[in-house]
């Protein structure tokens, strides 16, 4: 027998999994998700995203400091060199992906403590650019398998350029090119969605009255099967 009382969480509570299980689905054909708050198995989710959010927010900082740390033995004048200078590039692209892994961290199980601001700049600056970064550290490895093959393999070739000033922006500079191109489209896929929501009407106190609620959705680019092909 179901329970009869009046708060919704502690009424699904009492229900059996499987009888939820059939309520996620209508008459209608539509899907209905939100049930699926109230099932053991989303509450067994939940714990198990946030221990991974947390890790992930301990390894980010971590790794923040370790290239901090690498970045500062490398910039030494006597490391002065084109692979340590790309290697110095790799740290920093690499930094910033962190940055942006541990602000999107934040902002997926810790959303309380994102900033709103923060939302209304995401499709336009986050998004983007932790994909940029992203691509531009692989990018940067695979400029230092190429400077590594010269070395190695074409040592006459090596010893004549090596020398050169500002040899290592001939990796850096295509690498970061490429990844923004190849990422452009990123500052399409999503859009902010401001919403005003007004409590006047619901004779409740509310701090504030009238308030501006921000929403992540997909543009039709994003959800346009040809582009996502």
């Amino acid at each position: 027998m179901k329970c009869t009382l009046k708060r919704r969480k502690e009424i699904y509570e009492y229900i059996p999994q499987q009888e939820i299980l059939d309520a996620l689905f209508t008459g209608d054909g539509c899907y209905n998700t939100t049930l699926f708050k109230f099932t053991q198995d989303h509450k067994t989710y939940e714990r198990f995203t946030h221990g991974i959010s947390i890790l992930t927010l301990i390894t980010g900082i971590a790794g923040l400091l370790f290239n901090t740390f690498a970045i500062a033995v490398l910039s030494r004048k006597e490391m002065k060199s084109c692979f340590n200078q790309i290697l110095i590039a790799v740290n920093l692209f690499d930094s910033l992906n962190l940055i942006f892994s541990v602000i999107e961290t934040v902002r997926v199980s810790f959303m309380s403590s994102y900033p709103q601001e923060f939302l209304i700049a995401f499709p336009y600056f986050h998004y983007p650019s932790h994909r940029i970064c992203l691509c531009a550290s692989i990018y940067l490895i695979i400029g230092i398998a190429l400077e590594r093959y010269l070395a190695v393999c074409r040592p006459h070739h090596f010893r004549e350029v090596q020398g050169r000033k500002y040899r290592s922006l001939s990796y850096i500079i295509p690498c970061v090119i490429i990844a923004v191109l190849v990422n452009t489209t990123r500052f399409l896929e999503t859009e902010a969605v401001v919403m005003c929501v007004d409590f006047t009407q619901c004779n409740c106190t509310h701090k504030q009255p009238n308030h501006n609620l921000v929403f992540l959705n997909p543009t039709d680019l994003r959800l346009n099967e040809d582009y996502i092909r």
